[in-house]
């Protein structure tokens, strides 16, 4: 059986968890992520904010701006909080202004909200939806479920999460941008960042699958990390 593995990102070194992933008999692969803290999955990802650093950077705007990229890139959102979250709800003009600021993201934005006391914990959640992804009802790495009908609609986003990091809101987004699949292979790579609203290493795994030649031969370790990256 092939180790599970996962992605991190770099500026989560310095919290130590990618480090007690890694004693679950996990590989963590270490990236500069343009989007979410950790990649579970072509379809999860996950940021982690410590309680402190939720409530600095919803009001500096950092928040919303970074989950509603991670809901854009991911089918499957989720924001960890870590920490005291009595915090929030210190007194009762904090608490109000604070659960409507849960509400508009488990609702507006669809993000998953988990809560965590610790890193330890952080860690058991993070290793827990890898194995669900991998082994729950999910699936993993996304094997599209083909539609039920050939309505036109489905099946040109069926056709478009066949790629990796296209989950069915970019797919959608891409439709509605560029109208056909001819015009989104045909676009270059910064055409579907700033049209269709990709990431960078969305649209750069997307133009380079395109370009990628078929090969009888079984691709070797080397080219398969650098799609991934």
């Amino acid at each position: 059986m092939a180790k599970l593995f996962l992605y991190a990102d770099a500026r989560e070194l310095s919290s130590g968890i990618p480090e007690l992933i890694k004693k679950e008999n996990i590989n963590v692969y270490v990236r500069n992520l343009t989007v979410a803290d950790y990649v579970i999955s072509d379809r999860c990802a996950v940021e982690r904010k410590s309680v402190n650093d939720f409530i600095s950077s919803l009001f500096d705007g950092r928040l919303i701006d970074q989950l509603n990229r991670l809901s854009e890139a991911y089918e499957k959102p989720v924001l960890i909080l870590e920490g005291d979250v009595n915090l929030l709800y210190a007194d009762e003009q904090r608490r109000a202004f604070f659960l409507k600021t849960l509400f508009n993201l488990t609702i507006d934005y669809n993000i998953r909200l988990l809560f965590s006391s610790c890193k330890n914990l952080t860690k058991d959640i993070l290793v827990g939806l890898l194995h669900y992804e991998k082994f729950g009802k999910s699936r993993y790495p996304i094997a599209r479920r083909k539609p039920k009908t050939l309505e036109r609609r489905e099946l040109l986003k069926f056709i478009l999460k066949g790629f990796p990091y296209i989950g069915d809101k970019s797919a959608e987004k891409l439709l509605q941008s560029f109208g056909s699949l001819r015009k989104i292979f045909t676009s270059p790579s910064r055409e579907l960042m700033l049209k269709g609203r990709l990431t960078l290493k969305q649209a750069k795994t997307f133009t380079d699958l395109l370009d990628i030649p078929y090969s009888v031969e079984k691709e070797n370790t080397h080219q398969q990390e650098r799609l991934e990256a």
